[in-house]
């Protein structure tokens, strides 16, 4: 066998590789086939990364062009172009930093090559990071693991640098650092840029310390054109250089129409200046005008000549560069139609002017003016097109404007970030100091003023306020936030003063998140997208060519006698169908059509982010349109996640004797054991000298029943303090109230722990002790008996929506049965019932998916509105996923989508056609989900499900409105209404204007959704619903006595 490892690409470019391998090896004189292929781990990066500004893409012939000019480059895998925002994504093969810059200049300078300006913003190295989703067959169902931190990158201004020596010197000595990924050094624009791994040892300022104690002074990167990483200082560049363009146009053109209106016999300036005949010839005569004005057509041509001229130079120039560019790498565009109708017009006008010197009597008219309007109205059209397109941009801009400039970092004494995570209160502050807050390490302390912005994601050591979070979840009331409360960066505080203790920074930050996925979604592009991308490669030569057929059919029919002579006396054949061929050229408008999709997709992904839901990619947002069926989660889901113990139950003569002994000592006495013994009987449990037959010392009834109680709590904390299960952290916290009242809890280590997704967890504690905590499945697994009583009493609390857990403890000899079980409530969302009635009129079909027992889940289901037909219950988390396959096959792929918040899940939420994550669930879900919930109320599924609806139906509007466009113009403008109209036809001048104005109303079409607002019937949903077994869940747990405990029918009862 021969294991080969490639650099990852398409399917198709996989297989060619391999067949290359193989052809090689037979060169080699041996005889070699393909086994299997696989393209690399999904939802990893496996390749470098260099994100691209690109100024001049007006539409998506534009975006095809940068992207085939981008795969040119040698070692490029994959080109991604966001037309609306300039931003091209290219995904290379890995290599050193010198090489990947390098990589990064050509593609700059293929991508200008054909015809746009672009500058790099950033390079990443190639190192493994998350990617933008994962896929089904790669999430463990029970599992988790840490995630690494992302990349973080610095670049910063270096002065001191004055050899070529420098940047080697600075490569090698920053790049010796662990955490530091890769260097790139700049010496002609003194730039350095480090990737390096965020830690609470290694941060920004260490990269600073570095580089000063090197000699050289260093200081945050400011781009010295003015552009920023956001690229909004570089849209508002290009919106500023498109109407100055436009200005130029517009004044040289409106003495143009003057100057045509005059020849005509006319008396437009009379009218607009208001004078009369005897005041205009002064006018006239006093600029030198007169010969103009009378009809002297040579010099009145010239003069149109040469202020047209002056219009194709400084405005058409742009045109015309791009549409030679284009042509010379194969492609044609908006410009090419653009440059062709405005320059043909310009030369014909050039040709009759020296024909009419010439032959004055030659029939026929210039139409400099015209050639002029063109290129006015498109340069019009095109400036108020970017500026809307900035606007629908204006998303990422807002967020980034959220960020804290600076941040006051403190160094206190009496506090270890490490030890004291939650508590400064005992803490002195010894020195602040003001920063930026690009400069924030993890583990910082920072001080957070009345009414500022928090400077990054943290948690609060001291102090206490509420804060607004509403630019960031859509929330708009004041959280709460106490010492130990988890603060996000970008929001705002209010009153109180604050010490926060920085825990994620850059992209790890729940802004730079929100940033990324935004930024990612809008880099995608929606399957409507992809059919008018394909439908766009033939327009512009389909337009070019029916021009021409358009031409063709007139001149023909004017030169065979087929048109009334009338048609063609004043301008002759030639011009008469050439007018009709231009207007045909001028008004088709494949920008239109182009632009449909992405600028919808574009302002729809903001709107969500304003709401607080997370779209990662245009295919989700069609998708969501598509739902018919969506299914819950119960636990964190419908519920808060938040659940605790509300019952229990103790079969005191369950409990072995032995383990009454062993572990339900009291506090004082257990306090005192011998820990070398105790270890010395987890290392010999089979020693046999203890057994469960041991008579225990005489014990009142009284306090044996105590001692039971005790060592059941004990053992049940014992088996759970490990888990991070949420139904353990509640067992947790009640057992350790209960197991030890009156001090520190001891440690009975747990051995062989084995946990059972959808059912608990076994384990062995010292002395051979087998312990069973789990549900009744799990019971059944194992053979441990359940009373008729128990039964009964599990069921009808079942009933209520409790979940239940049991505990079995066995020692040898000794058969086990169930000695202890805890009922679970949970509350449940008070949007929930809310949420479901209104998926219900919108004609979705709601579902529970659970792994609880059958009547929790049901109790569950019946609160909110969703029918017991529709729960699935008592399900293993590996099987979730197939629950969701089956529900595909019954009611379509595309049908169904899942919303849950544990690691357990994740394989559904990546199965299902939009997987929608809790934004507080774990972070395994959030990756796997399509769409996630910042401010984590169910009310985000509604308005993600409707928010879908609208920017899909934006799409289709946008695409008729641009297809009709074209269907209705083009003919009109070829003259097919003429015969009605004659001698009235449609100037070409005036065609530009049309095409102009078409995009613009695409872009205002979609910059409407910036109208969205969520259903209605969220407007108030806190407070609505009622909470799961809510006269239980309101009262606290309590054990008490009932009766004496010889039997089961006495147990003790909380």
């Amino acid at each position: 066998r021969v294991l080969v490892k490639t650099v990852t690409g398409d399917a198709a470019g996989q297989e060619e590789r391999a067949r290359s391998i193989v052809d090689d090896i037979e060169v080699a004189g041996f005889d070699a086939h393909v086994v299997k292929t696989t393209s690399g781990p999904r939802g990893k990066a496996q390749s470098a990364e260099v994100v691209l500004q690109v100024e001049g893409m007006t539409c998506a012939s534009c975006a095809s062009t940068v992207q085939r000019a981008a795969l040119r480059t040698d070692g490029v895998l994959e080109a991604r172009v966001n037309v609306m925002s300039g931003r091209v994504l290219v995904k290379t093969v890995t290599g050193d930093a010198a090489g990947q810059e390098e990589r990064a200049r050509s593609i700059v300078d293929d991508i200008e090559v054909a015809g746009f300006d672009a500058h790099v913003v950033k390079t990443t190295s190639g190192e493994e990071r998350s990617g933008p989703g994962v896929d089904p067959d790669d999430v463990e169902s029970g599992g988790g693991g840490g995630q690494r931190r992302p990349l973080e990158t610095l670049v910063l201004s270096v002065t001191g640098m004055t050899c070529e020596a420098c940047p080697t010197r600075i490569m090698d000595v920053v790049g010796k650092e662990p955490a530091v990924a890769s260097v790139n050094v700049s010496i002609a624009r003194n730039r350095v840029a480090v990737e390096y791994q965020p830690s609470p040892e290694f941060g920004p300022r260490d990269i600073f310390a570095i580089v000063e104690d090197m000699s050289y002074t260093p200081s945050l990167w400011v781009d010295s054109e003015g552009g920023s990483d956001d690229g909004g200082d570089l849209e508002l560049r290009h919106v500023l250089f498109l109407r100055g363009r436009f200005l130029i146009a517009a004044a040289l053109t409106v003495p143009l129409m003057f100057i045509m209106h005059e020849r005509m016999g006319g008396s437009a300036l009379a009218r607009f200046l208001r004078l009369t005949d005897e005041e205009r010839d002064n006018v006239i005569g006093w600029f030198g005008l007169r010969s103009v004005f009378a009809g002297d057509l040579p010099f009145a041509a010239l003069l149109s000549a040469v202020l047209a001229g002056v219009v194709q130079w400084e405005t058409g120039r742009l045109f015309y560069t791009r549409a030679y560019r284009a042509l010379r790498v194969g492609t044609a565009n908006m410009d090419v139609l653009v440059a062709s109708g405005a320059g043909a017009a310009y030369l014909y006008s050039a040709y009759f002017m020296l024909r009419q010197m010439a032959e004055p009597d030659a029939v026929g008219e210039d139409f400099f003016h015209t050639s002029a309007m063109i290129l006015t109205f498109v340069a019009l059209g095109n400036w108020l097109q970017e500026a809307s397109k900035r606007r629908s941009s204006s998303a990422i801009r807002k967020l980034l404007a959220m960020q804290a400039t600076t941040a006051t970092v403190l160094t206190l004494d009496g506090y270890d970030s490490s030890v004291d995570v939650d508590d400064a209160s005992r803490a002195r502050v010894l020195d602040e100091e003001d920063i930026d807050a690009k400069l924030l390490h993890i583990g910082d302390v920072v001080k957070v003023l009345p009414f500022e912005k928090v400077p990054a994601d943290g948690v609060v050591v001291l102090g206490s306020s509420a804060m607004d979070e509403s630019l960031l979840t859509g929330e708009s009331r004041p959280v709460p936030k106490q010492m130990g409360a988890e603060v996000v960066g970008g929001s705002l505080n209010g009153s109180g003063r604050l010490f926060v203790r920085v825990t994620r920074v850059g992209k790890e930050s729940m802004l730079g998140t929100i940033v990324s996925l935004v930024e990612d979604a809008q880099m995608t592009r929606a399957p409507s997208q992809v059919i008018a991308d394909r439908v766009l490669g033939y327009v512009v030569p389909g337009i070019l060519g029916l021009s021409a057929f358009v031409f063709v059919v007139w001149l023909t029919l004017a030169y065979a006698g087929a048109l009334p002579p009338e048609w063609t006396e004043d301008d002759g054949k030639v011009l008469f169908s050439f007018l009709f061929a231009l207007a045909v050229l001028l008004i088709s408008c494949p920008c239109a059509l182009g632009l449909a999709t992405p600028t919808a997709v574009m302002v729809g992904t903001g709107v969500g982010a304003r709401h607080g839901i997370l779209i990662k990619g245009a295919d989700v947002i069609e998708n969501l349109a598509e739902v018919k069926h969506i299914v819950f989660d119960k636990t964190g889901t419908l519920t808060k996640g938040q659940p605790h113990v509300v019952r229990h139950l103790l079969y005191p003569e369950q409990v072995p004797a032995y383990v009454a002994e062993k572990f339900g000592k009291d506090d004082a006495l257990l306090s005192q054991r011998d820990e070398d013994k105790e270890e010395k009987e987890e290392d010999d449990e089979d020693d046999g000298e203890v057994t469960a037959q041991t008579p225990p010392p005489n014990r009142t009834v009284s306090e044996s029943i105590a001692m039971s109680q005790r060592a059941a709590f004990r053992i049940l904390y014992a088996a759970e303090e490990a888990s991070e299960h949420p139904i353990a952290a509640a067992i947790t916290a009640f057992t350790r109230e209960k197991a030890y009242p009156n001090g520190k809890p001891v440690r009975f280590r747990s051995k062989d722990a084995t946990s059972l997704p959808g059912m608990g967890v076994v384990c062995k504690l010292a002395g051979g002790v087998d312990v069973a905590v789990g549900n009744r499945r799990l019971m059944q697994e194992l053979g441990i008996e359940i009373t008729k009583m128990q039964d009964q009493a599990i069921h009808s609390l079942a009933r209520k929506g409790f979940s239940i857990v049991l505990l079995s403890v066995g020692v040898r000899g000794v058969a086990r049965g169930v000695c202890a079980w805890l009922a679970i409530g949970d509350t449940l969302r008070p949007e929930a019932h809310t949420v479901v009635n209104l998926l219900r009129r919108m004609q979705i079909e709601p579902w529970v998916l659970s792994g609880d027992n059958a009547e929790a889940a049901a109790s569950v289901g019946a609160q909110v509105g969703i029918p017991a037909s529709n729960i699935i219950a008592e399900v293993k988390p590996a099987d979730k996923e197939a629950k969701i396959r089956s529900l595909q096959a019954a009611h379509g792929t595309d049908a169904v989508a899942m919303v849950g918040d544990g690691v357990n899940d994740a394989p559904a939420i990546a199965r299902a056609s939009v997987g929608i994550a809790i934004g507080a669930g774990s972070d395994v879900a959030i990756e796997a989900a399509n769409v996630v919930l910042v401010n984590s109320s169910l009310g985000g599924v509604a308005t993600a499900v409707s928010l879908g609806r609208v920017v899909t139906r934006r799409i289709k509007i946008n695409l008729w409105l641009s297809l009709g466009y074209n269907i209705v113009a083009i003919p009109v403008a070829a003259g097919v209404l003429y015969p009605f109209t004659a001698p009235a036809r449609l100037p070409p001048s005036l065609a530009a204007f049309a095409m102009a104005m078409s995009s613009v109303c695409v872009v205002a079409s979609s910059l409407l959704l910036n109208l969205f607002k969520p259903p209605r019937e969220l407007a108030n949903v806190t407070g609505i619903g009622n909470g799961m077994g809510a006269a239980d869940v309101v009262r606290p747990a309590k054990a008490d006595v009932v009766g004496p405990p010889p039997s089961e029918r006495t147990p003790l009862l909380g």
